[in-house]
C-alpha cells in the first residue's frame, strides 16, 4: 500500500484522480439542446448512473475534487447548459452544486439501503414486512396522526425514481423563478 505514495503524495490526491477518471464517463453531447431544464435533468440522471456504477463515488463527492480536468469539463458543460437561464454565474454554479447534491444524496441512500439489506439474515421482502408491521402498530396508537395521514395517502410502494425526479424538479423550479 505504501508504495502507492511513491506516485501520489497523499490519499486525497488519489481520491481526486479517482473522481477525475470517473468524471470522464459523462457522455456529454456536442452542445446543449437549449432547454436548460432538460439538459440538467439529463446530466443528473447520467451522474446518478455513474455513481451507481461506482458506489464509492458518493462518499468522495466534494468541492475539493471539483477542479480536475474532467470535473472542470463537466462543470463547464453544465454552465453552458444554463446559458438560457437569466441568472448570474454564481447562482448557476449554486444550481449545479444543488443538483449534484440531490444526486449524491439519493445515490448514497440507495447504496446504504442496498448494503444494509444484503447484511440481513432474511430477505429484503421479509425486512419490508417487519418494518411495515412495526409502522402499522405505531400508527395505530394514535400518537402520530400526521404520519398516519401521510401513510394513508400513499397507494402502494413508493416509486423512488419518481421521488428522485420530483426532488430534482423542485430544485430546478426554485432557480427558474430567479
Amino acid at each position: 500500500t505504501m508504495s502507492l505514495y511513491n506516485y501520489v503524495p497523499r490519499k486525497e490526491d488519489l481520491y481526486e484522480l479517482m473522481v477525475d477518471l470517473v468524471a470522464d464517463e459523462h457522455e456529454l453531447p456536442e452542445r446543449p439542446s437549449g432547454d436548460w431544464r432538460a439538459d440538467l435533468t439529463g446530466l443528473a440522471h447520467g451522474s446518478r448512473a455513474i455513481m451507481r456504477r461506482h458506489p464509492w463515488m458518493s462518499r468522495l463527492m466534494s468541492a475539493a475534487y471539483g477542479f480536475s480536468p474532467n470535473s472542470m469539463k463537466f462543470l463547464e458543460y453544465s454552465l453552458w447548459c444554463l446559458d438560457p437561464l437569466d441568472l448570474p454565474y454564481g447562482q448557476k454554479v449554486e444550481l449545479v452544486a444543488m443538483v449534484n447534491g440531490v444526486v449524491t444524496t439519493y445515490v448514497a441512500n440507495e447504496i446504504e439501503t442496498a448494503e444494509r439489506t444484503r447484511s440481513l439474515p432474511w430477505s429484503a421482502e421479509r425486512e419490508q414486512e417487519i418494518r411495515t408491521a412495526h409502522l402499522a402498530k405505531q400508527l395505530a396508537t394514535g400518537r402520530y396522526p400526521r404520519l398516519a395521514a401521510a401513510v394513508a395517502a400513499e397507494s402502494g410502494p413508493v416509486d423512488m425514481e419518481a421521488v428522485f425526479d420530483r426532488a430534482l424538479s423542485r430544485v430546478l423550479d426554485s432557480f427558474a423563478r430567479g
